[in-house]
């Protein structure tokens, strides 16, 4: 269940503007369930929320596909409601988001580590950021802008259906946050 903030029109201020703009959402869609993440994410516990800067809000996947799965929100409300690839045409945001992805897939690494070896020495010598795979779908299922930070063996019992084993983990269906953007 999400956690909606208590006034749907909660202004939150881009990194680039002094200028309050609004995240726009419809309260009770499940496809903006990830607006109240965006204006206010110090209403949500730190065992969802990640980290949160001016620009982006780094979250644990509600629905995760693999054993760790995050996500990264942008908090630009020009950008929110664009499709990936449109959003993306800006080379100055793509840049941020990067770097913002850069930091989370570190983030998604260590957990992941953490995981599988525990709190020990164990897997010294692994590369874990090749395990995490960073991407957007070609498809979105959600109205706000979100990045996939995600580890790649697909663990996950939430993966019940067909479609899942064809998304982010191994992504034939999504687009790798790379080159391609």
């Amino acid at each position: 269940m999400y956690c909606y903030p208590p006034n749907p029109t909660t202004t939150t201020t881009t990194a680039t503007s002094a200028t309050p703009k609004q995240i726009p959402y419809t309260p009770r869609d499940p496809r903006d369930a990830l607006a109240p993440y965006i204006i206010s994410p110090s209403a949500h516990p730190p065992s969802i929320i990640l980290k949160e800067t001016p620009a982006s809000v780094f979250i644990r996947d509600a629905f995760p596909k693999a054993l760790v799965h995050a996500l990264l929100l942008p908090r630009n409300p020009e950008k929110t409601l664009l499709h990936p690839f449109e959003a993306f045409k800006d080379e100055v945001f793509l840049a941020r988001i990067r770097t913002d992805a850069e930091e989370l897939k570190g983030l998604v690494a260590k957990e992941l580590r953490r995981k599988i070896c525990g709190s020990g020495a164990g897997g010294e010598g692994v590369d874990w950021g090749a395990e995490v795979r960073v991407g957007v779908h070609a498809g979105p299922s959600m109205n706000h802008l979100h990045v996939h930070v995600i580890s790649r063996e697909g663990f996950s019992d939430r993966v019940k259906k067909r479609v899942h084993y064809s998304t982010l983990p191994r992504a034939p269906l999504s687009v790798r946050f790379g080159r391609e953007l």
